[in-house]
């Protein structure tokens, strides 16, 4: 996909003395006292910053955090944490966190070489519904506007999409940029066959992209609380498992789409269970059917994860968006971990083993991202648009291009052995 990318405008030195609006993805998990349990989508922000940094640029750096309510903001919503997270990696001179700018819609004052953290987006009126006059707002602010932020690249929201369409300039930073080109090679023309694991928490975000899928891949497989939609679809009870009983009718014509092309959607026969969402609920392993109307399913069984495995190994490609459990709980992660592991355990009956940056348990907590290309439709806050400059609609996806964007993991085959492909210091890299 021909996009313009941030790392092109540094080198050619366009990115010295202007302002520069980068929206990443600083969405991590937090315990109860707001401390940060995983930094995975802080350290692969990190890049982008330093490129702008290094090129010369005033910075301003913004990202959502949690749910907040719009134009209430709470100290829970701030990004306060994120800042000191993010001035620790960043090293001298912000060792004690990157300035934490509140207000900042009317105004920024950040000088070149400096960078400043804008506080939570979504506080902002008007962000989600990607409001005309604050895309406009934010706009002002900026020379250059950097999507980073692959994970809510298909939101279209006004960080993501509006200050896109009336930003100066709008690029990919290092990080969309990487998935987008690692996620194209994979499926450009992936060795069949094709098979797609689509995991989170809601059908309803992924709806057409799963309808999409049962078209045109081999094999689908569904984790999380999609697959917990799928389950009340094949008639097991869920106990008080997050899931969207109105869209059960929708998750059994996806079904059904499979099974007409001789493939099927499998559904877990044993789930992790707890009575409830914490860290240190005890987890109890039970068949699919023994569901109690108490328990809360919060990662698939090992017997379901075998299956799964099994069926994997004789996948040519494998694109992955999501976990398939509660990873950031340890008791509930061995199910998004296991089926990495397995592919790794069987490349390494193919080739010596090599050691890289990442590992399992980095690509176990990469974060989802958007599905929007896979029926060539445009992702809303991708790129940016076309102008005299030669930056590109926001998202558009032309000249016959059929790609699936999944987030940060994709798992393909090479030679006849399996490779794990994850983001580490924008490259992407094969994780033994």
């Amino acid at each position: 996909m021909n996009v313009l990318r941030f790392s092109d405008l540094c080198a050619q030195g366009k990115a010295k003395g202007q302002r520069v609006f980068i929206r990443a993805d600083l969405n991590v998990p937090q315990d109860d006292s707001g401390a940060i349990t995983e930094d995975t989508r802080i350290r692969a922000s990190v890049p982008c910053v330093q490129m702008a940094l290094a090129a010369g640029a005033a910075v301003m750096v913004t990202s959502h955090l949690g749910r907040p309510t719009e134009g209430e903001f709470k100290p829970a919503d701030s990004l306060a944490p994120v800042a000191k997270r993010l001035g620790e990696l960043l090293g001298h001179p912000y060792e004690n966190g990157v300035p934490l700018v509140s207000n900042w819609v009317d105004g920024v004052d950040v000088k070149p070489g400096q960078v400043v953290l804008l506080e939570n987006c979504r506080v902002n009126k008007g962000e989600k519904k990607n409001s005309e006059e604050l895309a406009r707002k934010m706009a002002a602010l900026t020379d250059i506007y950097v999507n980073d932020a692959f994970g809510t690249a298909h939101r279209a929201e006004a960080t993501t999409y509006g200050i896109a369409q009336f930003a100066k300039v709008a690029c990919a930073g290092p990080l969309l940029a990487a998935e987008i080109d690692a996620i194209t090679k994979a499926l450009a023309n992936p060795r069949r066959p094709l098979v797609a694991i689509v995991a989170g928490s809601k059908v309803s975000t992924k709806l057409t992209i799963l309808q999409s899928l049962a078209k045109n891949v081999d094999q689908l497989i569904v984790g999380g609380g999609i697959a917990n939609t799928f389950m009340l679809a094949a008639g097991l009870k869920i106990g008080k498992s997050l899931a969207e009983p109105d869209l059960a009718g929708e998750a059994t014509a996806v079904i059904e789409a499979m099974r007409a092309r001789g493939a099927a959607v499998p559904i877990p026969v044993d789930v992790v269970t707890a009575k409830t969402f914490a860290a240190d609920a005890p987890a109890t392993t039970q068949a699919a059917d023994a569901v109690e109307d108490d328990d809360l399913i919060l990662d698939i069984g090992p017997k379901t994860a075998a299956l799964l495995a099994a069926q994997l190994r004789e996948a040519g490609t494998i694109v992955w968006n999501g976990p398939v459990g509660v990873f950031e709980f340890d008791a509930f992660a061995h199910g998004t971990d296991h089926r990495p592991r397995h592919r790794r355990q069987q490349r390494l009956q193919h080739r010596r083993r090599r050691r890289h940056a990442g590992g399992h348990r980095q690509v176990r907590h990469r974060a989802a991202g958007g599905l929007h290309l896979h029926r060539r439709r445009r992702l809303p806050g991708g790129a940016g648009r076309q102008d005299a400059a030669g930056v590109r609609d926001p998202g558009q996806a032309r000249g016959g291009l059929t790609t699936v964007f999944f987030g940060l993991t994709v798992i393909r085959t090479s030679h006849n052995a399996a490779k794990l492909y994850t983001v580490a210091d924008t490259k992407w890299r094969p994780c033994s």
